[in-house]
């Protein structure tokens, strides 16, 4: 478990306002998405959309919205144990509260949304700004090996001339997470990062995004993170 001695991330710590700018341009970009997918509904066959929503299953909806929920409340209890690595205990409810709440900004270009939820984060559980941001990343690295395992076990299926690939790509990503939580790398990138003049402001922010970073992507973490994804 990593432990913090700075607190909640004051005013004027640069990620929480960079960040507060990115999720206010990213609700942004999401009621924009929202605009353009009704428009796109308008331009096209609007008698057919809503002739296929009527004729869609009831039964099959419900099962959807079942599953996705399930699967939300797989990744709150996932997102509730990184929280404890970065020691910051929250309860379930309030896992839950911040799983669903990154959610909404899924709409947004390559889910950056999701920085929603650390900095929501902050304010509930005093999780500071820079591990916060760290702990979603080690999410997507997460998600990024699953989808290769689950791709791997559709290869299998299919009689695929590039299979090839995606357990290259697996293995790629296996070795790179082991660098990316590796003690000498991050040293090393530290070491380079500290000579640049803006970064000798922001150390202390940096050095928690490197000691959540190698906590978050350990092979003590990644394994079960990855799994719950596959789940």
């Amino acid at each position: 478990m990593v432990s913090y001695d700075d607190g909640p991330a004051p005013a004027n710590d640069w990620i929480a306002v960079a960040t507060s700018r990115i999720v206010r341009g990213l609700i942004v970009a999401g009621l924009a998405s929202v605009f353009v997918y009704a428009v796109l509904a308008l331009l096209t066959d609007v008698s057919a959309v809503r002739e296929s929503l009527r004729s869609f299953p009831l039964r099959d909806l419900l099962a959807m919205l079942l599953l996705a929920l399930a699967g939300f409340g797989v990744r709150a209890l996932r997102w509730r144990q990184l929280m404890r690595i970065a020691g910051c205990r929250v309860g379930l409810a309030d896992a839950i509260y911040l799983q669903l709440a990154g959610q909404t900004m899924t709409l947004t270009p390559g889910r950056l949304g999701e920085v929603f939820k650390p900095w929501l984060a902050r304010d509930i559980a005093a999780l500071p700004m820079a591990p916060g941001v760290a702990l979603v990343l080690a999410e997507r690295v997460a998600d990024v090996l699953a989808l290769c395992v689950l791709a791997l076990g559709g290869l299998s299926l299919l009689d695929a001339g590039r299979a090839w690939v995606v357990p290259a790509v697996l293995v790629v990503g296996v070795v790179g997470t082991a660098v990316a939580s590796a003690d000498w790398f991050h040293d090393m990138v530290l070491r380079v990062v500290a000579r640049q003049e803006w970064a000798k402001r922001h150390r202390s922010s940096l050095e928690a995004v490197s000691v959540t970073m190698r906590a978050s992507l350990s092979w003590r973490t990644v394994p079960w993170s990855a799994g719950l994804s596959v789940l």
